[in-house]
């Protein structure tokens, strides 16, 4: 799109578009073109950054000083120009410079020359004219009704109009101008101007290219299709702008119709109106430079061009005039308040008339009258008078404040020795009734000191009473607690004595009980039998009684019962010896319990004693013999404690040994329960065959009350 842009020409007439191929010097121009508005644009930009980053007020100040034209701004225009290239170098852009440097010559020469001697005249000086090299004239060649510039848009506009048209339309109109020369021995495009530094020599090849304005609508197409957001922000506008104003003019044929084209010329000639609108609302310095030699080469000086230079640039006349001249110059006002104090009776005799007071206070200071003009509204002053003024001024000053210096130390000291003495006599009195409150301060404070030993003592007293009570409690609990664990240690031991003896002597009753009952069972049996085969005898003596038999059947059954209550006791006993045994493991478990938390108490009291050695080093002897005390009472404790260690051993023996007397227990209750069924087995056999035989033996003549069964033995009640 670029090389479309670039090579092809495009030409709207009407409603028809036409594309024509450039050649390569057009392209080059279209290219060249198109990087000036690149650059145009860049460079404004930039120079709005510029001014926004050092901006003096905010942008709300900023649009309101500028809509009142009230903000301030320094500009800086450097431009040299002139620069003597060979006739075809020398083209429109160095006629644009030249034509810049030529303005601002201008508004040098009426600064400095014009404005100065018409300040002189309006001011009643007596002066002499100086002569200087006006370039009005130039001025009106290039700018004029029909000069270089009107001509060059005038032939811009011509369909079929060149170089060597515009060079003969220049020659025939301006052969006669002082400041326009056609050279000999040259082209007959070349022409030459000569402006206030010396002649210059331009070429008309490619006035007319460069001065049409290459701003065609392809390239604010191409710049607004940029990938660059910068380049399509910023630098599409223009080619739009310029491109509608230049539209349908921009071909010289094809038409020829159409708005007017906007040139080069033409823009630069608006730029250069702005730039002169600005200077003339501003105030101008001016710094002449000079170009030492041709070539660009260090510590090479041309005497000869610089000396023309300085001559065209009317540094010369700016000697003259300021040598000649008075360039330092002042109001009357301004010059009596500034410089009064040099001869202040100057200004109580003309209090009214300053121009009087400036007269009087140069003569009273004895200036020369050569130095110096006065004039009707001011006072002209030649060079250096200033600066010599100046240094008398600051001299003067320099006395007066000396004098009110030396016034105002005299005051200063006459007071501060006044305020000097009112103050000793308040510090006197302060310092006395200082010494008095410093005294009853220290007596009041001797007495709060005894106070506080006093007091401090008998807190140490109290501390130590506290302390002694407290070691002594825990003395006491400690002691306690071993006395406690000893007769828990005893009960526990006679408790299991006890049951270790209630063991041992269940054991041997059981035995004797096991003996006893073995031997009643034969007894028992022995008995019975004899006595069964007695009642057999006799039951067969005697007739068979039904209610003998039922009454002995219920005999056999209430014994029975008799056996199974006496088994059922002897359970709840053994249930109630369990209990017992439970609160005794609990009271033992308490026991221990209390043991543990005497024990912590003694390590908690053992700690305290530690952390309290640093604060009770003046009763070291006390605190060893304490210690001393406190190791016996704990081999003691632990004595005590292998002690309980060794009885709950030796309870763990008894219970193991009470537990296999359990186990005996039951195995003989078992073998009792076992003798006890065949007891009631051969009872119930041999009632059996006592009843099958009173049933066979006759009834006997008298009767004989049998014999009751002998009970057996209740078996003695294990210990649990």
């Amino acid at each position: 799109r670029l090389a479309d842009a670039l090579l092809v020409r495009i030409v709207r007439v009407r409603s028809d578009v036409m594309r024509k191929p450039r050649t390569v010097d057009e392209a080059r121009n279209v290219r060249d073109s198109l990087a000036m508005s690149l650059y145009l644009q860049v460079f404004k930009w930039l120079v709005t950054q510029v001014n926004r980053s050092i901006a003096e007020f905010s942008e709300a100040h900023t649009d309101a000083a500028s809509r009142n034209g009230a903000h301030g701004s320094i500009g800086i225009l450097d431009i040299y120009g002139f620069e003597f290239f060979d006739a075809e170098r020398t083209s429109l852009e160095q006629l644009c410079i030249n034509w810049t440097n030529e303005r601002l010559q201008f508004i040098f020469n009426q600064e400095t020359f014009s404005v100065i001697q018409r300040e002189y005249v309006a001011e009643g000086l007596n002066w002499e004219e100086i002569e200087w090299d006006d370039n009005a004239d130039v001025l009106e060649l290039i700018e004029g009704k029909t000069g270089v510039i009107a001509l060059l848009d005038e032939e811009c506009r011509m369909p079929k109009a060149d170089e060597f048209s515009f060079a003969s339309k220049l020659h025939s109109i301006h052969s006669k101008h002082a400041r326009y020369r056609k050279p000999r021995f040259s082209s007959e495009t070349q022409f030459t101007v000569v402006h206030y530094p010396g002649p210059v020599t331009y070429s008309t090849t490619h006035f007319l290219e460069k001065n049409q304005d290459f701003q065609i609508p392809e390239h604010a197409d191409l710049l607004g299709a940029s990938t660059n957001d910068f380049v399509r922000r910023y630098c599409a506008a223009a080619p739009a702008a310029a491109s509608s104003s230049s539209a349908g003019g921009h071909g010289r044929g094809a038409g020829g119709g159409g708005t007017r084209m906007a040139t080069t010329a033409m823009n630069f000639r608006a730029s250069l109106r702005v730039l002169l609108d600005e200077l003339g609302k501003s105030h101008a310095y001016f710094i002449r430079c000079v170009k030492p030699n041709t070539t660009k080469s260090p510590g090479v000086f041309d005497n000869r061009m610089v000396l023309d230079q300085l001559r065209s640039g009317g540094v010369l006349e700016t000697i003259r005039i300021s040598c000649a001249g008075f360039p330092t110059r002042r109001l009357h006002r301004i010059f009596m308040s500034r410089f009064w104090p040099l001869f202040p009776r100057a200004l109580d005799d003309n209090p009214d008339d300053a121009k009087r007071a400036v007269l009087a206070v140069l003569r009273g200071i004895k200036v020369d009258e050569e130095q110096y003009r006065m004039g009707k509204t001011k006072v002209f002053l030649k060079s250096g008078l200033l600066a010599n003024l100046e240094t008398k001024r600051a001299a003067a000053m320099h006395a007066g404040a000396l004098a009110m210096q030396r016034l105002w130390r005299g005051h200063r000291q006459r007071a501060r020795y006044r305020a000097l003495r009112r103050a000793s006599l308040v510090l006197q009195t302060a310092a006395r009734a200082v010494v008095a409150a410093s005294r009853v301060r220290d007596h009041r404070r001797a007495r709060a000191c005894l106070r506080l030993q006093a007091a401090w003592r008998r807190s140490l007293v109290l501390h130590e009473i506290a302390r002694l009570a407290d070691a002594a409690v825990r003395i006491q609990a400690a002691f306690r607690g071993m006395q406690g664990r000893r007769v828990a240690h005893a009960v526990r031991t006679e408790y299991w004595t006890t049951r270790l003896q209630s063991l041992l002597r269940a054991r041997l009753a059981q035995d004797h009980l096991t003996n006893l009952t073995v031997a009643t069972h034969l007894a028992q049996a022995r008995w019975r039998g004899v006595r069964a085969r007695r009642l057999y005898r006799a039951m067969r003596e005697e007739a068979r009684s039904l209610d003998v038999i039922v009454s002995e059947r219920d005999k056999v059954k209430d014994a029975l019962e008799q056996t199974n209550a006496l088994l059922q006791a002897e359970v709840i006993e053994r249930r109630m010896a369990e209990k017992r045994a439970a609160r005794a493991e609990q009271r033992e478990q308490a026991a221990t319990q209390r043991l543990a938390e005497v024990e912590a108490a003694a390590s908690r009291a053992c700690q305290e004693q530690e952390s309290g050695k640093a604060t009770q080093r003046r009763l070291r002897d006390q605190l060893a013999q304490r210690e001393t005390r406190e190791v016996e009472l704990q081999a003691k404790m632990a004595k005590v404690e292998r002690s309980l260690a060794a009885a709950e051993g030796r309870a763990a023996e008894a219970e193991e040994k009470a537990a296999e007397a359990l186990k005996r227990v039951d195995a003989l209750q078992r073998e009792l329960a076992k003798a006890q069924s065949d007891a009631a087995d051969a009872v119930a056999a041999a009632a059996a065959a006592a009843v099958d035989k009173a049933a066979s033996a006759p009834p006997p003549s008298t009767a004989v009350a049998p014999a009751t069964p002998a009970t057996p033995a209740t078996p003695a009640t294990p210990a649990t």
